[in-house]
C-alpha cells in the first residue's frame, strides 16, 4: 500500500486463495505488524461479508414483495438467485408473516412467531442465474401489521456453500379486516 496523506484512502485488489471449503467471513488488517505508529492502533481491522469457498450452489432470496394489505387470498412475489459456483437443483420458497423482522420459519422452530402464508417452487438455477415468480398466499386470521419474509430451501435439501443466508425479510403488510390510513405529502 502506498503512503497516504491525511484524509486520503487507497482501494486495491489482491490475489487470494482459500484454505478450505465452506462459509467464511472476509476480513482485512492494515499494518498488522504495527510498523507505522498511529493515533489509534485498535481500528486497523475490518470484517467483511460472508463468502462461500468451494464447489456448490448457494441459494439466496433477494426480494419478497406483496400488497400493502390483504384480508383474503393474495399474491406474493420473490426473486431467488444462485450465487454459488455450481448449478442448484429445484427448491421451494416458503413465505411467512412475522411479528418481528427476524424470519425463522416453522420447520426448525415449531414455537416460531412466524405464520406460513404460502410457497412456490423454483426451478434449477445455474450459477449467477435468478428466478422471479409469484406465489398464492392466504392471509392468516387476526388483524395486525406483519413483516413479509421468505426462506428458500428451508428443509435443507440442497447442500449449499452457505446455509445461513437462505432467508430475507421484506416490507410490512397489514393483514386483516381493518382500514389503513396513510399520510400523503403533496408537493
Amino acid at each position: 500500500m502506498p503512503a497516504l496523506a491525511p484524509g486520503a484512502c487507497n482501494t486495491s485488489t489482491a490475489p487470494a486463495s482459500p484454505l478450505g471449503s465452506g462459509a467464511f467471513t472476509l476480513g482485512a488488517i492494515v499494518d498488522e505488524a504495527g510498523a507505522v505508529p498511529e493515533l489509534i492502533e485498535s481500528n486497523n481491522h475490518m470484517a467483511g461479508s460472508l463468502i462461500g469457498f468451494g464447489s456448490g450452489p448457494d441459494l439466496i432470496v433477494t426480494s419478497v414483495t406483496g400488497p400493502p394489505s390483504a384480508n383474503a387470498p393474495f399474491t406474493l412475489s420473490s426473486t431467488v438467485c444462485n450465487q454459488g459456483t455450481q448449478p442448484s437443483p429445484g427448491a421451494d420458497v416458503r413465505f411467512y408473516a412475522s411479528a418481528d423482522a427476524t424470519i425463522t420459519g416453522t420447520l426448525d422452530s415449531p414455537a416460531s412467531p412466524d405464520v406460513l402464508l404460502g410457497s412456490r417452487t423454483v426451478a434449477a438455477l445455474q450459477p449467477g442465474q435468478c428466478d422471479t415468480g409469484p406465489a398464492d398466499a392466504i392471509a392468516p386470521p387476526g388483524p395486525g401489521a406483519f413483516y413479509l419474509g421468505a426462506i428458500v430451501d428451508e428443509p435443507g435439501g440442497v447442500a449449499e456453500l452457505i446455509e445461513s443466508n437462505n432467508h430475507t425479510v421484506g416490507s410490512l403488510i397489514g393483514l386483516g379486516n381493518r382500514p389503513d390510513r396513510a399520510d400523503h405529502v403533496r408537493r
